[in-house]
């Protein structure tokens, strides 16, 4: 029975020894037969030579730091500085060198100040405005300012200037004066380029004056002037291509014995005319005892068919015959675009044939002689004029 005892005591000795506690043991090496837990210190995963977390990473300083991951992750981190968040303002850290973006960069709002955009490497750019404070340079602008190219050249749209000029030919503009056409010889008008609507002037001719008569030691002689044009206007936006125009003459200068003639009628196709100034008749030679008008002014032309405008030439003066041996020829009759020649006082046995008008239609001045005065002949008026106002 005790040699039974005995041996169970050996059999035990082993448990008992595995089961003693050993006061700080020191070992050589150590083998787990599954990883140790985050609890003692471990990871709770196996590893080799990378350490992988089983769990939440934590450490503490001055505050404590918490990484959590949603999968695979590699992080570098720099050995010093600040790490920039999401929410965190970029002004409160420190700039970053020469960053490169390989993607679009957009900037809400602010602005870029204090640097050059550019600088090292040109690149392409749009810009809503573009303003500077000192000289914009560069071949490309150069090439610009040299052949800017056309605005709505391509797709016109609406737009506003201040200020705009031009040294060539604007277009596009409705009613924006093209030329203004003078017609002083018969023909065919052919509007200029873009001509979409114009406004006609049609002038008769100015009438001639008669002559005068030759005078005696105690006779004078004067005749009337010439009557002005007449004039009519018109506002057209169609059937004016490819019209005839027709210029009236000037009225003749009459002999010392006949009337001036008539001045011309002017018209612009079959739409609108105007008729010359009448010519005046021959001064008589007359006793200077005493003064006395000779005989009524001459009637100016008419204009007719002028959706604007039809007025009349005036008439010319009267010529008088003066008490004091004198003979004055009238004026000529005025049209809307020419002034009548002007009354000539003669007194001396030199005869004066009259003054010329000035301007399209004006009528001529009347003529005159003194005492002892071999006549003379009238003056001519002037002929009528065709203007045309071209507008696109």
């Amino acid at each position: 029975m005790l040699l039974k005892l005995f041996g169970a005591a050996l059999l035990l000795l082993p448990a008992l020894a595995v089961a003693q506690t050993y006061p700080s043991p020191t070992f050589n090496s150590v083998t787990l037969q599954t990883p140790l837990a985050a609890a003692y210190g471990g990871t709770g995963v196996a590893n080799s030579s990378t350490i992988t977390l089983g769990g939440p990473f934590v450490t503490s300083g001055s505050s404590s730091l918490t990484l959590a991951t949603t999968g695979a992750t590699s992080v570098t981190l720099p050995t010093s500085g600040t790490l920039l968040t999401t929410s965190g303002a970029a002004s409160t850290y420190a700039p970053i060198a020469s960053p490169t973006f390989t993607g679009s960069v957009t900037i809400p709002a602010g602005s870029i100040n204090g640097t050059t955009i550019g600088a090292s490497t040109a690149s392409t750019g749009a810009f809503t405005t573009l303003s500077a404070s000192s000289t914009v340079s560069g071949i490309g602008f150069s090439n610009y300012l040299a052949s800017p190219p056309a605005i709505g050249g391509t797709t016109a749209a609406a737009g506003s200037f201040t200020n705009l000029s031009a040294s060539g030919t604007l277009t596009g503009f409705p009613g924006r004066l093209i030329n203004v056409v003078v017609i002083s010889t018969t023909g065919t008008y052919t509007p200029d380029a873009g001509t979409n609507k114009v406004v006609v002037y049609v002038v008769g001719g100015g009438g001639g004056s008669g002559g005068v008569a030759t005078t005696t030691s105690s006779q004078v002689s004067a005749s009337n002037g010439g009557g002005g044009g007449g004039t009519a206007e018109s506002y057209l936006t169609s059937g004016f291509s490819g019209v005839t125009v027709t210029i009236g003459a000037a009225g003749t200068a009459g002999t010392t014995s006949t009337s001036g003639g008539n001045g011309g009628t002017t018209s612009f196709g079959s739409v609108l005319s105007a008729t010359g100034g009448t010519g005046s008749g021959a001064g008589s030679a007359v006793a200077y005892a005493t003064a006395a008008f000779q005989g009524g002014g001459s009637l100016g032309g008419l204009g007719s068919s002028g959706n604007i405008l039809n007025a009349n030439g005036s008439a010319s003066g009267y010529s008088i015959t003066f008490g004091a041996s004198f003979g004055i020829g009238s004026n000529g009759g005025n049209s809307l675009f020419g002034i009548g020649g002007a009354q000539n006082v003669n007194g001396t046995s030199t005869g004066s044939s009259g003054n010329a008008g000035a301007g399209p239609g004006a009528g001529a001045g009347g003529a005159s002689c003194g005492p002892s005065c071999t006549g003379v002949a009238g003056h001519a008026g002037n002929a009528g004029v065709v203007i045309i106002f071209e507008f696109s």
